[in-house]
């Protein structure tokens, strides 16, 4: 965009936009009603982990922000460990992490393209969590079937904790 308003060659503008852009993504975060509360009674059975595809230091200063760093027992930040969403290194990576295997594990994610097709194509099982999900389309447009659906934290606590 900045390319094509004549800004294109300046990189001190290009970082500059980057680190606000950064910023202001890091300051506009918000938990959905229900993550924190959900992620401590979860902790209480299971093991915890977090894949996300960004920059090491803003991921962990969003989670110290939003009060859930503590909330995981791992978490695997795409570009520290040079491995991105959707390649299945990157899961297969995280399951080593948290010393599982795939038939262990589930993840739940809100992307059927980045989360869930790669988590299925190494074995773990999937969620879709649907509450504010932008991608929903994604799910009939790469007609992928979840194991389960979740339209917010209480039927995700709902579905894990079953007995």
């Amino acid at each position: 965009m900045l390319k094509e308003l004549g800004f294109g060659g300046d990189s001190a503008l290009l970082d500059r936009v980057a680190d606000l852009y950064t910023r202001g993504r890091l300051e506009a975060a918000r938990l959905f009603p229900g993550a924190a509360e959900a992620l401590e009674a979860l902790g209480e059975t299971y093991r915890i982990g977090l894949i996300t595809e960004g920059e090491g230091a803003a991921q962990r200063a969003q989670l110290e922000r939003l009060g859930i760093a503590g909330c995981f027992d791992s978490v695997v930040i795409s570009h520290e460990v040079g491995l991105h969403k959707p390649g299945i290194a990157l899961y297969n990576y995280a399951l080593g992490c948290a010393d599982l295997s795939p038939s262990e594990a589930v993840m739940v994610g809100d992307r059927v393209d980045w989360d869930l097709i790669p988590a299925a194509t190494v074995g773990m099982g999937t969620v879709l969590f649907t509450q504010g999900n932008i991608y929903l389309g994604l799910r009939d447009e790469l007609d992928f079937e979840p194991d389960w659906t979740a339209g917010d934290y209480a039927e995700l606590i709902g579905i894990l904790l079953r007995d």
